[in-house]
C-alpha cells in the first residue's frame, strides 16, 4: 500500500540512531508555529514531488514557516524531497524551479540549508536524512535539554 500522508501528528521514535522526531502533518499547518518551540536541533521538511500542486503547496507553506519564525533562530533545515521513485515523480529541474531552491540559501538568513532527494518507500536517500539528523545531534547535543 502507498504510504499515506500524515493527518495530526506522530512521536517517531528510532532506536539505532536514537533519536525522536515529531511529525506534523500538512493538514495541520495553521498550527505549525505552536510545535516550533519543540524543535531545538532542527527541522526535516518532507516534500511530495509527484505532484506540481503538493510542491508548489510546499512552497508557499516552507516559505511561510521560515519567515515566520524568529529570524535568530538558526535551527538547521533539511528538505526532504520524497517520492522520487514514482513514475510520475516532477523532473528534479521543475521541482528546483517550484520550491526557489537555487535561491533558498540566499534568502535563509544564514540558516543552514541542506535537501535530500529520497524515496520512503524503496528506501533511497534514506539513509542520508538519518546521517544528517546523526549529525546535527552531534553538532548541537545541549539543545534538547
Amino acid at each position: 500500500a502507498p504510504p499515506l500522508p500524515t493527518v495530526g501528528t506522530e512521536l517517531l521514535t528510532l532506536s539505532r540512531p536514537s533519536l525522536t522526531l515529531l511529525e506534523v502533518g500538512g493538514a495541520m499547518e495553521p498550527l505549525w508555529e505552536g510545535f516550533l518551540g519543540h524543535c531545538r536541533r532542527g527541522l526535516l521538511f518532507v516534500v511530495d514531488t509527484s505532484s506540481a500542486c503538493a510542491v508548489g503547496a510546499a512552497s508557499v507553506a516552507l516559505l511561510r514557516l521560515l519567515s515566520s519564525e524568529d529570524p535568530s533562530n538558526k535551527r538547521p533545515l533539511l528538505l526532504v524531497l520524497n517520492q522520487r521513485d514514482r513514475l510520475d515523480a516532477l523532473p528534479e529541474g521543475i521541482v528546483r524551479h517550484l520550491l526557489r531552491l537555487d535561491g533558498m540559501q540566499e534568502t535563509s538568513r544564514g540558516r543552514r540549508i541542506s535537501i535530500h532527494w529520497t524515496s520512503g518507500r524503496s528506501g533511497d536517500g534514506v539513509d542520508g536524512v538519518l546521517k544528517w539528523c546523526v549529525e546535527e545531534l552531534q553538532r548541537n547535543p545541549q539543545a534538547s535539554r
